[in-house]
C-alpha cells in the first residue's frame, strides 16, 4: 500500500473511505488519534505520513482525528508532557491566567 497523507471520511461501521470512494483500512501499526488535543496533533503531522478524518456537516468540515503510526503519536504524547510538567510551562499557564483575568475585569467595568 501506498504511504502517503489522505484525507478520509468515515462511513459505515466505522470504515474509511478515500477521497475517490474507495474503501480503506489504516496499515497495520497505526492508531487512532482523537481531535481534541492540538499540541499532540501538530507533532504527529509534523512528523510525516498520517490520514486525516473529516466529516462534512452542512457546509463546515469538522475533523474527528487522524490515523498515524503508533510510535508516532506515542513520540508525541511523550514529548508534548515533558513539556508540560515542566515548572516554566505551569508558570506561564498561572500568568496567561491572571493575565485573562485582568482582561475580564476590565471589559466587566466598562459596563
Amino acid at each position: 500500500m501506498e504511504q502517503e497523507n489522505k484525507i478520509v471520511k468515515t462511513g459505515l461501521n466505522g470504515t474509511l473511505i478515500g477521497e475517490h470512494g474507495e474503501r480503506l483500512s489504516p496499515p497495520d501499526g497505526w492508531v487512532f488519534l482523537p481531535a481534541g488535543d492540538a499540541g499532540i496533533t501538530r507533532k504527529v503531522t509534523a512528523r510525516g505520513i498520517f490520514w486525516r478524518v473529516q466529516t462534512k456537516m452542512g457546509r463546515r468540515i469538522i475533523s474527528k482525528g487522524i490515523w498515524a503510526p503508533g510510535e508516532t503519536i506515542a513520540l508525541a504524547r511523550q514529548e508534548v508532557e515533558a513539556v508540560r510538567s515542566t515548572e516554566a510551562y505551569q508558570k506561564k499557564l498561572n500568568s496567561d491566567r491572571q493575565r485573562r483575568d485582568k482582561k475580564q475585569a476590565e471589559y466587566e467595568k466598562q459596563f
